[in-house]
Order: C-alpha cells, then sequence, then structure tokens
C-alpha cells in the first residue's frame, strides 16, 4: 500500500559517462537539452563545431585542454583534422571527442604533447594525411583513451564525482526513464563503490544496469568478476552482465564492413577484439546463462 508504480521507458544503451560530459562543451549535429535544462543548439558545420570550441576555450581561461564531445562528421561530408583544431587554438591542447566515443580529433599542440607529432606511431588508429604527419584523429580505444588520460581528460569522460554521477540520474527524468543501462563499465573498486553509493540514496530515480568492458581478460575472470559484483545487486543496482566492443563505429569509418571499404573511400575499420577472444567469452556466458551486450556496428 505505500508504494506507487510509476510507468517510464527502458533504456537500451548509454553510458553514465555522458553527465561527466555535459560538463565540457558539447559540439554536436543535433541540439540537446543538458541535465540543468539548458539547450544547447545544434552545429550544421565543422566551422560551427570549431567556433562553439573556441567560445568554451575562451570562456574557461584555466582549463588546461579545450575538450568538446558529440562532433559527427558523417553530416559534413568531412571530418575535423588538427588544422581545424589549430584555429580553435594554436597554443593550448584541443580535443574533440566524435559522437560515438570511439574516436578523439586533437590539434598539433596536443599531438606535440603526447610525443605523437614528430614520431608517429606506424598504425591505422593514427592516420597521417598526405604530409606524413598524424591528422589528429585518434581511432579506436587503444589510441584515443590512453592520449585522453594523458592529457588529463578522465574527468570529462567518467563520473568521477558526485556532479558527474547524480547529472546520468537527471538526464534519466527528463527523459522519463525508469531503467537506464550502463554499457561499458570496468570492474574497479571505486566504481562498483559509486554505483552502491549513489543508486543506495533515497532520491536516486532510476534503476541502473551496468555491464563490465571485457578488456581482454580470459573468460573465466570476466566471469568471476562479473559475479562478485552481483553479490553487491539491490532493487536500484543490477551488476553481472559482461559487454564487447567488437569493433569501430560507422559514422567514424572505423566499423568492419563486408564491402572492405567505405562509399567516400576510406578503408575498412578496426577490429578491436579477436575473434578468437569473442568466441571464448560467448562461449562461457552462454553456457551459464549469462548476458552478453555486443557491440558490432558494421556487417562483416
Amino acid at each position: 500500500a505505500d508504494k506507487v508504480l510509476v510507468p517510464g521507458f527502458v533504456e537500451g544503451h548509454t553510458h553514465t559517462q555522458v553527465g561527466a560530459l555535459w560538463s565540457s562543451c558539447y559540439c554536436g549535429r543535433f541540439a540537446r537539452t543538458g541535465p540543468d535544462g539548458t539547450l544547447w543548439d545544434e552545429l550544421p558545420s565543422v566551422d560551427e563545431s570549431m567556433a562553439r570550441l573556441r567560445e568554451w576555450g575562451e570562456a574557461n581561461p584555466d582549463a588546461d585542454v579545450i575538450f568538446g564531445w558529440g562532433f559527427d562528421p558523417i553530416y559534413f561530408g568531412r571530418t575535423c583534422t588538427r588544422e581545424d583544431l589549430d584555429l580553435v587554438s594554436d597554443t593550448r591542447p584541443v580535443a574533440l571527442a566524435h559522437a560515438s566515443l570511439h574516436i578523439v580529433s586533437i590539434n598539433t599542440p596536443a599531438l606535440a604533447l603526447l610525443g605523437l607529432l614528430d614520431n608517429p606511431p606506424d598504425t591505422p588508429s593514427v592516420p597521417r594525411g598526405a604530409d606524413g604527419l598524424p591528422t589528429g584523429e585518434l581511432r579506436g580505444p587503444e589510441a584515443a583513451y590512453p592520449a585522453i588520460g594523458r592529457l588529463g581528460l578522465l574527468p570529462f569522460l567518467f563520473p568521477t564525482n558526485e556532479d558527474a554521477f547524480l547529472a546520468v540520474g537527471r538526464l534519466a527524468v527528463r527523459a522519463g526513464v525508469t531503467t537506464m543501462t550502463d554499457l561499458g563499465s570496468s570492474y574497479r573498486p571505486e566504481l562498483l563503490a559509486q554505483y552502491a553509493e549513489y543508486t543506495g540514496r533515497e532520491d536516486w530515480p532510476v534503476r541502473l544496469v551496468p555491464a563490465f568492458m571485457s578488456d581482454g581478460r580470459p573468460a573465466g575472470e570476466l566471469s568471476r568478476v562479473a559475479d562478485e559484483a552481483a553479490a553487491a545487486n539491490t532493487d536500484m543496482l543490477r551488476l553481472g552482465r559482461l559487454k564487447i566492443v567488437v569493433d569501430g563505429s560507422i559514422q567514424g569509418f572505423t566499423a568492419r564492413l563486408r564491402a572492405g571499404e567505405y562509399h567516400n573511400g576510406a578503408p575498412n575499420g578496426l577490429w578491436y577484439k579477436t575473434p578468437e577472444h569473442i568466441r571464448e567469452v560467448l562461449a562461457q556466458a552462454l553456457a551459464e546463462g549469462r548476458q552478453v551486450h555486443l557491440h558490432t556496428n558494421g556487417d562483416q
């Protein structure tokens, strides 16, 4: 008699990092409303995306790195290059995360800071232009995420504080969502403690269903850590699932396609996990009745 059933949406694929992202500069093609109710207008061109980044940098002069997110080159006929981002600032590092969060574009000062300008690695994850220098794109988690860490941008990408985590809950409320996922979580004691703390609050508004990322660990170890985490499940927190990211993103031209290349001539995308690892994890998960979310953007 003291319970109220509230209808709501079950959200199928998000990441709690979106709460942290809103503390930086949204640079998406379409208008979006932030967790505080602020409407961010659409940006229908690369130049307008650069202009907003430049304005954010001017408004945040103490930020070591000018950081934006939501950029989606599939709508513009081209991606942004280090030269575009140098127009935002040619003295401060600039980083722009793509909408997929699989790719980060950086400017010349950021490339130099990371040691990638004069000695770029020979890998498709760090493409080069006609001049032999990196274009500024860092493709896939092996290239993008170490750079994000070294640039000090992790607080923008992960809910490392109370404000960022609670912003996720406000976004869910604004969308009428009562159950949401976190499909790309990691098995870290500090993150598990955050899950337990915030979902245990009386004012936390949404059920949270995370899935641990397959980070290359053997299938047996992944199952073990998932089971250990699930021991702490509550009515508002459901742990124990896994996530495998097989390839990249179509809009970033890094998904694997059976055609072998993209319509614009871009080469085929990237495998993030080996077929052997995928088969091993899936076989064990199926035997255990464990849910596994597969990121497979391409059709290969």
